[in-house]
């Protein structure tokens, strides 16, 4: 994709970007290097840390703002600048010594103080001629040999996202992808100083003074990337899904924005099911009765309807206690167990009290907060039994109660697509393989920790590639029986700990490995290759397997 430069009297300055990106991003932590009159800090209002040796305030800076007047190297070798913030670091600038190495160790220290989400952005990182990109300032405006630090981050870590933008005067690169573990950069430094420190007139390529592949940063301030680095700070997002969803969010933003929607709408039509369960064909909102002989029938006939014939437990809660109801229940079903639980009680002695009376037949919720119905539906589930029933206030406001079934995800496949470690090459094929088998194909980093639990609750079969998605069936309550796909190099210690733990069956379906065993690349590489799933061999191995009855 080209990416050319505006006309100089449509290009933004740095401080507009800034501006932009700030409304864009909307970071909960800022860092700058480089604080100078305090003009860029300004432009933050949440917690936000400067460090510059010899800065002189001249513009009002409110909030909450924490200024150290020390070099950077001083400040990262003696203070944890997450203490001050509150955690780590969303939008760093460094505008800081307009020397090479020094914003080269100003990235490396920043960096380990950031997520993967995290956005870095240099100052004056595209020269418009040789004479302001020299090491030794001779010049009104001064970038230095500062745009060298670009070019290191392309050869040296290729995993991050390295984004030269076309601002006034001199230029801005944004990073994204940090990886606060790497080590790659320290471990080779004396050796990129060799390579990259020159003497003055500094060799500056022409596509950087011509600007060749340089953002319009309008372009790129419109691109969806930011909501979705803002996003990265939610545990269940990982940085390996999250890198490719970079570049695609970067390169081709319609693909990114019809993918998110329609994963939104999948994400809402599931859990909108597994929260309140799903209406069999049929049954109709219950009006209950006045008193409690007829309350007691329709709300029994209700789970008749949803094919409850024969509850042996169920719960009521309500706002106190409801004992003449309790007994009507019990005159028509001898032998019931009815468990009363006051809705006004603590949270935690709701949940406890359910939790006691053991796994329930249904749960009827006979409180009139219509408004908080969803969430209750979320509360209550965990203690019905599979095939069990939600009894909740009518969502239209009415008299009525709806019934409402727990749903039952029987086969779940767990998605892949979008991982760039461990990626199977014609994942597509592979999903659509359990689709046509009755599997649910879903990716559970689209759902919060707790809706993941609900979606493989009940799973008798799951299966997926290798990684962390998998981990979720640690959450069956039943024996499972487990498929993992992966590279023949892959080491499934975390999936097969977890299935022998809960008494699983792990079936492990070895692919081709792009970098096979003894190619003599490093561990990493081998145990992260990408595969190709065969049809012929893994795909006819698993047909039999699938054959296989369940465990019991």
């Amino acid at each position: 994709m080209s990416h050319s430069a505006a006309p100089t009297d449509e290009r933004l300055s740095r401080h507009e970007f800034l501006t932009l990106l700030h409304e864009r991003l909307r970071p909960r932590t800022y860092l700058e290097v480089g604080v100078s009159t305090g003009r860029s800090l300004a432009l933050s209002s949440v917690p936000r840390v400067g460090v510059d040796p010899a800065y002189r305030i001249e513009t009002e800076l409110e909030g909450d703002v924490t200024l150290a007047r020390t070099t950077s190297d001083e400040y990262f070798a003696t203070t944890d600048p997450k203490d001050r913030l509150g955690g780590p670091v969303e939008l760093a600038f460094i505008d800081g010594m307009h020397v090479f190495e020094y914003a080269l160790r100003d990235f490396v220290n920043v960096e380990k103080h950031c997520r993967w989400s995290s956005v870095v952005v240099f100052d004056d990182m595209l020269p418009r001629n040789v004479d302001e990109a020299a090491r030794d300032r001779h010049t009104l405006a001064w970038t230095g040999d500062v745009f060298w630090v670009a070019e290191v981050l392309r050869r040296y870590r290729p995993d991050l996202t390295v984004l030269p933008v076309d601002t006034v005067p001199t230029g801005v690169v944004v990073v994204l992808g940090a990886d606060p573990s790497s080590t790659v950069l320290q471990d080779h430094y004396q050796e990129i100083l060799d390579q990259y420190v020159h003497d003055d007139p500094q060799p500056v390529p022409d596509a950087i003074l011509r600007r060749q592949d340089a953002w319009d940063a309008r372009t790129l301030i419109r691109r969806p990337v930011w909501g979705l680095l803002h996003r990265g700070d939610r545990p269940w997002r990982r940085r390996e899904r999250g890198l490719a969803e970079i570049q695609e969010a970067l390169h081709q933003p319609d693909d990114y924005r019809r993918r998110r929607r329609a994963a939104r709408e999948k994400a809402q039509h599931v859990v909108r099911n597994v929260r309140a369960g799903r209406v069999r064909p049929g049954t109709t909102p219950v009006a209950p009765a006045e008193t409690p002989a007829d309350t007691a029938q329709s709300l029994l006939a209700a789970t008749t309807q949803a094919g409850l014939e024969a509850p042996r437990r169920i719960a009521l809660l309500a706002r106190g206690r409801r004992p003449a109801l309790a007994r009507e229940i019990r005159a028509l079903r001898p032998g019931i167990k009815v468990v009363q639980v006051d809705a006004r009680a603590r949270a935690a002695d709701v949940r406890l009290a359910l939790a006691s009376a053991g796994r329930l037949d249904a749960v009827v919720d006979l409180t009139p907060d219509r408004d908080g119905r969803a969430a209750r539906a979320r509360e209550l589930l965990p203690h019905v039994r599979k095939g069990g029933v939600l009894v909740l206030p009518d969502a239209a406001g009415g008299d009525g109660v709806d019934v409402r079934t727990i749903p039952t995800l029987a086969r779940v496949g767990v998605h892949g697509t979008h991982l760039w470690l461990r990626a199977c090459h014609n994942a597509a094929e592979v999903e659509s393989f359990f689709a046509e088998r009755g599997f649910e194909v879903l990716f559970p980093e689209d759902y919060p920790i707790a809706e993941q639990a609900q979606l493989f609750r009940f799973a008798r079969d799951v299966a997926g590639f290798g990684g962390s998605a998998m981990f979720n069936v640690a959450f069956a309550t039943e024996p499972a029986r487990v498929c993992l796909i992966s590279a023949e190099t892959y080491s499934p210690q975390n999936e097969a700990m977890i299935a022998a733990a809960n008494g699983h069956r792990l079936t492990m379906v070895w692919c081709h490995a792009d970098v096979p065993h003894g190619s003599g690349t490093g561990v990493d590489s081998r145990m992260h290759t990408p595969f190709t799933f065969d049809f012929d061999r893994e795909g006819a191995f698993l047909k039999r397997v699938l054959d296989e009855p369940l465990p019991a």
